[in-house]
């Protein structure tokens, strides 16, 4: 429970979530992965078919995107 409520403060800190109702909140919150990467690390590729949100917590990421 003490991670879902860390959860919902984080989201209500993030300008995309910040009108969102308690119980949207909650719903999303209750879905949240921490995940911990190496550095250099790929967390995904342009070619997945993933529909996940990725926020980064700590660090920064770097986007590239291939093309011919």
């Amino acid at each position: 429970m003490a991670n879902e409520a860390r959860n919902i403060e984080l989201l209500r800190s993030i300008f995309l979530f910040s009108d969102l109702s308690d119980a949207v909140l909650e719903q999303i919150a209750h879905r949240i992965q921490w995940r911990e990467c190496a550095a250099g690390r790929q967390i995904i590729d342009h070619r997945d078919d993933s529909t996940d949100c990725f926020l980064i917590g700590r660090g920064s990421v770097r986007v590239i995107v291939n093309s011919p």
